[in-house]
């Protein structure tokens, strides 16, 4: 890496960190001491796997909710089915496939 800038974290009273404007300060010295730098490319493995990474958190996300709201509740597809009703005690029975 060339251009000799190393950012040094500043948080004492002359600090630029409450002022709102150190974005622009970082922006304004990258144009003006960096002009032919730009942005490393995205690397698309790296991408998929974090949109892959993302998406499943979503999906876990979505699941805990519906257990948090619907306990005794199986998920298939867009519907959830619930079984038994813990307000009238009703239970239910587990039907297990003989081998």
């Amino acid at each position: 890496m060339g251009g000799g800038c190393i950012s040094v974290p500043s948080f004492g009273p002359k600090s630029d960190m409450g002022s709102g404007n150190l974005m622009m300060k970082k922006v304004k010295h990258t144009q003006q001491k960096h002009p032919d730098s730009r942005p490393s490319e995205i690397d698309p493995a790296r991408q998929v796997d974090w949109e892959n990474f993302q998406q499943s958190s979503d999906i876990v996300d979505v699941l805990s909710t519906i257990h948090a709201q619907v306990p005794n509740g199986i998920v298939l597809g867009d519907y959830v089915i619930e079984y038994g009703d813990d307000e009238t005690g009703e239970e239910y029975e587990v039907f297990r496939r003989e081998s």
